[in-house]
């Protein structure tokens, strides 16, 4: 009986560092600046995946006061989307300390790539979109 029960705790034991070791996926999950502090993100779990969606800009309207839209989606039945409220990225998996797998929409450019994730710091999160060989990365800060 003494051997299950030691056996019992060293399973356990080595469980919780397995589950240290290899973090902790929700860590992005919650309130993102952009690099400039126009935009703030919402980062969600989604099942298993993950993805955000812009919650807020700082210039959220065009002068006359109309809001602004998705105007440059190849999809001419979603350019009257506002930008407010929309998935910028999704489908992300976690897998070794990055989240990976996933797609991004440009709205500037109309355009989707495929992206990834990484925490360079508990407080400043790298996206990266690519497309072939070109990538670019953008820094989010936490809210």
């Amino acid at each position: 009986m003494m051997k299950i029960g030691m056996l019992r705790v060293l399973f356990l034991c080595g469980w919780s560092l397995w589950g240290w070791a290899t973090g902790d996926g929700n860590q992005i999950v919650g309130q993102w600046y952009s690099e400039d502090r126009n935009q703030k993100y919402e980062v969600f779990q989604s099942g298993a995946t993950y993805s955000a969606r812009l919650i807020w800009m700082a210039e959220p309207n065009h002068p006359d006061g109309s809001p602004k839209l998705d105007e440059n989606n190849p999809d001419p039945a979603k350019r009257r989307q506002p930008l407010v409220g929309m998935t910028v990225f999704w489908g992300l998996t976690y897998r070794n300390g990055s989240w990976v797998n996933g797609k991004t929409y440009s709205p500037r450019q109309g355009r989707t790539a495929d992206c990834s994730v990484r925490l360079r710091s508990n407080n400043e999160l790298e996206l990266t979109g690519s497309v072939g060989f070109v990538k670019r990365s953008r820094i989010w800060k936490r809210a």
